[in-house]
């Protein structure tokens, strides 16, 4: 997939291959994973990369103690298992958006489906 980038670094070095990725413009997604949330600076910084290299960046990193620090970010989602409705469906999230500058909030269920390779709305139980 030359459109999409896992970055797999140590901790003191994922903040800079993230900036530098995203900056780079090699890849239109960046994915990358974090022990911690960014602070404030450090998310503006990868924002304004992720915008000279025309790039979507993903950065995953727990919430800690239920509260998320101040970010820069466009959006914020918190993404939680859902448990299983019957044998034959698969693997299950629930996607809160809890934070969007440039519209509303909401809540999704979604489950994948083995068949189409796909996640799909969860059907309403």
């Amino acid at each position: 997939m030359e459109n999409l980038m896992f970055l797999t670094t140590s901790s003191r070095e994922t903040g800079w291959a993230f900036e530098q990725a995203l900056r780079s413009g090699a890849a239109r997604v960046v994915v990358a994973e974090g022990n911690a949330p960014p602070d404030f600076t450090t998310s503006r910084r990868l924002q304004l990369a992720a915008r000279e290299g025309a790039t979507l960046g993903l950065l995953l990193a727990p919430e800690r103690f239920g509260t998320a620090a101040a970010s820069a970010a466009e959006t914020r989602w918190r993404v939680t298992p859902r448990p299983v409705q019957a044998p034959w469906s698969g693997p299950g999230y629930r996607l809160e958006l809890i934070k969007n500058k440039k519209g509303s909030r909401g809540i999704w269920e979604i489950e994948w489906d083995g068949t189409t390779h796909c996640f799909h709305l969860a059907a309403a139980t």
